[in-house]
């Protein structure tokens, strides 16, 4: 059999194979999963029923991985494979610069997650993330910040905007959140893990100031430190299964995102998915396409004080709720998966 991709993906992560089980009902694909599992991910995002042919190179954790192990893995894998294209997930994973730059370049495809914002352009790194983005015969960046990666690259090929990451659950009914607020009624929502890029300390600090109710879903390694410098406004409900998160979105007025680092936030499709108006750092790699663009919030620099921030959004309620539900998921899921029909 002859695969239109040959997938590389880090993990299985539901996302993922909510895309993949899409675009093998299109034609036919195989997923190369790195790992089986990884040391900063839970059970529950690691999971989902697969109905595409795929192979998982090692059950060790995917940080633990013997990268020369996986190298000769996925050269055996490139030459006993018959397929149109091969998708490398980025320059994430070093074991695979070499297979990049020596494998034929129209046969090379590259899904480019990471933004423009978290990317060094300057020195030998950026010399050399050029030279593997223009040994690609077709790229397929996130949005507007992933495609900007390649405009600074001067990338002359194939390029396809993918619209997202993969494709969240969409296993509970839409609601949109129609109540009236007065001030300092507002309920504020942070889902996602609790670790420094996520800036949940400084999170916690804005809120302890402005006594607004926050509500915290996740954990990590900042969770307890966090939680001893909390008020009483803000609400600790660790980590919550992925089909049990539906109530939590559906009892909030507002996600907030202070990261300050953030390759795309699938989160936001979440919560913007649930009805949520959505606040997000200027560093949150999917604000231009999904914030921005459809105005469904507002965008913030992380390092400047909230209040201000905060007082637009409230005041701007009404408007960023009526632009969420107006968003047409159906037909947004269909352009992620149409944008691999080359």
């Amino acid at each position: 059999m002859k695969y239109q991709y040959l997938i590389i993906s880090n993990l299985p992560a539901f996302y993922k194979i909510n895309l993949y089980n899409k675009l093998n009902e299109l034609f036919p694909i195989k997923v190369v999963f790195i790992s089986s599992s990884s040391l900063i991910r839970n059970k529950d995002f690691i999971k989902g029923k697969i109905n595409f042919e795929y192979e998982v190179l090692t059950d060790t954790p995917y940080e633990k991985r013997n990268k020369f192990l996986t190298f000769l893995k996925v050269l055996k894998l490139l030459n006993n494979t018959n397929y149109k294209i091969v998708l490398f997930p980025g320059w994430e994973l070093l074991e695979l610069i070499p297979l990049m730059l020596l494998n034929k370049r129209e046969k090379n495809g590259i899904v480019i997650e990471s933004s423009i914002l978290e990317t060094n352009t300057t020195g030998l790194v950026w010399k050399l993330k050029k030279l593997i983005i223009n040994r690609m015969g077709h790229a397929f960046p996130s949005g507007v910040l992933q495609e900007e990666i390649l405009n600074k690259a001067d990338y002359k090929a194939e390029t396809y905007i993918t619209y997202g990451v993969g494709l969240p659950l969409r296993n509970q009914a839409r609601t949109i959140n129609e109540r009236t607020h007065s001030t300092n009624n507002y309920r504020y929502l942070y889902v996602g893990r609790v670790s420094p890029e996520k800036n949940i300390k400084r999170l916690v600090s804005e809120f302890n100031k402005n006594g607004r109710h926050l509500s915290i879903v996740g954990d990590g390694v900042d969770l307890e430190d966090i939680k001893r410098i909390a008020k009483d406004n803000i609400k600790f409900y660790g980590y919550v299964n992925n089909s049990d998160l539906a109530e939590i979105y559906k009892s909030h007025d507002f996600f907030i995102l202070p990261s300050l680092s953030e390759p795309w936030g699938l989160v936001v499709d979440e919560a913007l998915w649930y009805g949520l108006p959505c606040l997000v750092s200027k560093n949150v790699g999917c604000s231009s396409d999904l914030v921005e663009s459809l105005d469904t919030g507002l965008i913030f620099d992380p390092e400047d004080d909230f209040e201000k921030m905060l007082i637009t959004a409230e005041s701007n309620f009404d408007k960023y709720l009526q632009n969420v539900g107006k968003i047409d998921f159906d037909e947004r899921d269909m352009l992620q998966v149409n944008s691999y029909k080359i």
